[in-house]
């Protein structure tokens, strides 16, 4: 399936995690609305809740009943209601800290964790390189998905290693974490890619790998004149909603993302092998 994307000089790729890149918990909260829900009414719906309730504090004292009448058009309302206060009261009780990493089984890959006990808190990947950590790994509904945005969008910062999710406030040879971040989320894929291609780099999502990009396929994600073709899934019309949110916000100017969160991380983790690869093709017609 294609996603449509803005040329590399332009200042954002229209995720609405850009938009909360300097606040953890509503990235997360944002993400979790996501989840199965088209971004179109996944984003009104969370703008709603923030203003109602702007702070994890609010969230975690709020009374469910408000939360499952305000989140009710998107489905699943009293199960949701019910773990966003829960992830608030968390947030609040245990906030995500630097130095402190906790299990996150068979994530990134499969494997990863299975050194680490449940209730184990691990140190930093400085002093300890065990993988199968991170600081939000104790936190209820964030699976792969958000923690790929997590990781992309805020983990320097958490660290304390870096002012920005691009290495702002770094020099030399510092590497961002979103540079480590393979998701199995087609529109993170497209945006790391779209990164990538910014620094003259042909990545692969498949295996993270890169080579130097082509001329052709610089000129043409320059101009903007390109789409993404996830090389796991074929077009759905799922797939169609989603691109059509990303548009549709992207032409508000208020960046809409759209869903990729599994149930379970091994399987997340579990790709078909495949030898296809992501393609840049020229489009005629703004994406539908």
């Amino acid at each position: 399936s294609c996603i449509p994307c803005p040329p590399l000089d332009s200042p954002s790729f229209g995720l609405i995690q850009e938009k909360f890149a300097d606040n953890p918990f509503h990235l997360l909260l944002v993400v979790y609305f996501l989840n199965k829900t088209k971004g179109t009414a996944a984003i009104p719906s969370f703008f709603s809740l923030i203003e109602r309730y702007p702070t994890a504090e609010d969230l975690a004292h709020a009374s469910e009943a408000d939360i499952t009448e305000m989140i009710k058009p998107l489905g699943l309302q009293n199960i949701r209601s019910r773990n966003i206060v829960i992830f608030a009261k968390k947030w609040v009780s245990d906030p995500p800290q630097a130095g402190k990493r906790y299990r996150t089984l068979n994530y990134p890959r499969v494997g990863d964790g299975r050194d680490i006990k449940r209730d184990e808190i691990v140190a930093d990947n400085a002093e300890d390189p065990r993988e199968g950590a991170f600081e939000i790994g104790h936190l209820p509904i964030c699976g792969p998905y958000a923690r790929d945005s997590w990781r992309i969008f805020c983990r320097d910062v958490q660290r304390g290693i870096a002012d920005g999710w691009n290495g702002e406030g770094r020099s030399g040879m510092f590497e961002p974490e979103w540079k480590r971040v393979v998701p199995s989320d087609k529109e993170l894929r497209a945006f790391l890619r779209w990164m990538w291609l910014r620094e003259g780099w042909d990545w692969d999502p498949l295996t993270g790998e890169k080579k130097v990009a082509s001329s052709e396929v610089l000129d043409k994600a320059k101009q903007g004149d390109a789409e993404w073709v996830d090389p796991d899934e074929g077009t759905s019309k799922q797939q169609g909603d989603k691109n059509a949110a990303l548009a549709l916000a992207r032409e508000d100017r208020a960046p809409c993302e759209t869903i990729g969160e599994a149930r379970d991380s091994r399987a997340a983790r579990l790709r078909p092998n495949s030898t296809k690869k992501i393609v840049v093709v020229e489009i005629d017609a703004p994406p539908r």
